[in-house]
């Protein structure tokens, strides 16, 4: 599942949702209130909580081959595809200028799937198994 901040609330979906509407299926990002930062969380189906995000300004620098630098506004839109979503950000004309913008992906540390707690219990046994044997091993040679 897929959940956007937007302007209006946030806007919560699946990558196999089919957004086929009259404008199209694609869906542009609201400018949020008192932000400059736009946001799709990544989040488990199954318990709604975020995994992951992908994060973004809404503003872009164009350095001109002149030397002169611009800030431009970054429009991004997004449709599910059925496998994921598909992210597209638009930028005006740099003219073999160069574009700076820096968008991030993260991972959230608290989000890991409650379903794995018994991975550490099992893995202290396994090492307590594996210096066990080894212990076992080295008694033997020495005699």
């Amino acid at each position: 599942m897929f959940q956007t901040r937007e302007r209006y609330g946030g806007v919560m979906g699946n990558s196999m949702m089919n957004w086929t509407t009259d404008g199209g299926n694609e869906t542009r990002f609201m400018g949020m209130p008192d932000t400059d930062t736009q946001q799709i969380d990544f989040m488990d189906g199954s318990t709604g909580v975020t995994q992951g995000f992908y994060r973004w300004v809404d503003k872009a620098v164009i350095n001109w081959p002149g030397g002169e630098s611009e800030v431009v506004n970054v429009t991004a839109s997004y449709v599910p595809t059925g496998m994921g979503v598909s992210l597209f950000f638009a930028y005006p004309n740099f003219d073999n200028g160069t574009l700076i913008h820096d968008p991030s992906v993260g991972l959230v540390e608290d989000a890991a799937p409650v379903n794995q707690s018994w991975i550490a219990p099992t893995l202290v046994l396994t090492g307590v198994a594996i210096i066990g044997i080894i212990a076992l091993i080295v008694i033997i040679r020495r005699r």
